[in-house]
């Protein structure tokens, strides 16, 4: 039976020899792999291919943090390199990507994840460590480094996420956009109890959300995103659940990232040393007005809702105090509008020459983001 097998093309036997490769790449037995591909002869294209059925998983964001629980997720349309950066298995990497045919780094799975994002994800350490020796000789570096997954999240933007400090560093000084913001997943806990959201937010907003939480890296990573990666500050969090005229009960919505400090949870005293640091770097006010800004990029921002300024004039108490702050909420959504066209405008092509120059190290940018 088993010389049959052997016979047999790979799309004939394709259950099982995937079904045995994935065992092989959680369990990291590269001679077991060896000897898969010897039997049923399987090439390049084959180790490419995508699992024919899913993973269900429980991940842990960050095991450092204070309340965490495990976070369910299933895994689809990932190939061998997918499930190998996953579950950390260096060796399985490196046999694959360093193979006489090496498999495509290039892939996405149905997230829209390439195998180095998987690896941000998943804290995978060993099997980024082999990434990224292959990025650095890599001619599509650039694009693997900013490519964004179907959520708009970039690896920079796991990397604050997850609290890593060094590999967030790394992606800013290659390119990587400190303000993007992505729909992510977020915890609050608050009397012992964890209530999950969704919501639309930039590295900033998340390091501020899992600030005081036991990892002092997230602490780290404010100082950073304020000093050194120009993070906007005045950006605030969109619900990435409710439509926009929907009354949301997110406790992070239409909030700065100071004031996400302030949101009540068990853990808002721990926040302390975040709000100073706020305090410590001030704001720095744009050098000219947000509608001069938005018209030399010939932009149009949205106008300013009706009778607010009226009601704040001759309403009552109450009344202005609300017009208040639909016109604060105005301000700020014109402030981010012309902050993204800026930033799209200074990585465009016109202004960079299809290059990014940083810290001395020229890297082909990728205008995708």
């Amino acid at each position: 039976m088993e010389e049959a097998e052997a016979e047999a093309a790979p799309w004939q036997t394709k259950s099982r020899w995937q079904s045995e490769l994935a065992e092989i790449c959680k369990s990291g037995d590269e001679e077991r792999l060896r000897d898969l591909c010897g039997t049923f002869h399987l090439k390049r294209k084959h180790l490419e291919e995508p699992f024919a059925r899913s993973f269900p998983e429980a991940i842990v964001l960050n095991s450092k943090l204070k309340g965490s629980q495990p976070r369910k997720v299933l895994l689809e349309q990932f190939t061998p390199l997918h499930l190998a950066c996953w579950h950390d298995n260096r060796t399985i990497v490196e046999a694959l990507i360093h193979a006489d045919d090496p498999v495509d780094h290039f892939v996405f799975d149905s997230s829209g994840r390439t195998p180095f994002k998987v690896c941000v994800d998943a804290g995978a350490t060993g099997a980024l460590a082999e990434m990224e020796s292959l990025i650095a000789t890599s001619d599509m570096s650039s694009r693997v480094l900013f490519q964004p997954d179907a959520s708009g999240q970039t690896p920079f933007h796991s990397a604050v996420e997850n609290g890593y400090k060094t590999l967030s560093k790394v992606l800013y000084e290659c390119g990587s956009n400190a303000n993007r913001a992505a729909t992510i997943c977020v915890t609050q806990i608050c009397d012992g109890n964890a209530t999950s959201s969704r919501v639309v937010a930039t590295p900033l907003h998340a390091a501020c959300i899992y600030a005081g939480r036991g990892d002092p890296n997230y602490l780290i990573l404010i100082e950073r995103l304020l000093t050194d990666y120009n993070a906007d500050r005045h950006a605030v969090v969109e619900c990435g659940a409710c439509s926009s005229d929907a009354i949301c009960d997110c406790p992070y919505a239409n909030l700065t990232a100071r004031s996400i400090l302030d949101v009540d949870d068990d853990f808002r005293a721990d926040r302390e040393d975040a709000r100073a640091l706020f305090l410590r770097m001030p704001a720095k006010r744009p050098k000219r007005p947000v509608k001069e800004r938005a018209a030399k990029l010939g932009l149009e921002l949205p106008p300013t809702p009706d009778g607010a300024r009226a009601v704040v004039k001759s309403g009552s108490p109450e009344s202005k105090k609300k017009a208040r702050k639909v016109i604060q909420r105005h301000q700020q959504a014109c402030h981010q509008k012309v902050q993204r066209a800026e930033d799209i405008a200074e990585h465009s092509p016109s202004v960079w020459g299809g290059k990014k120059r940083r810290d001395g190290v020229q890297l082909r940018y990728y205008f995708g983001i």
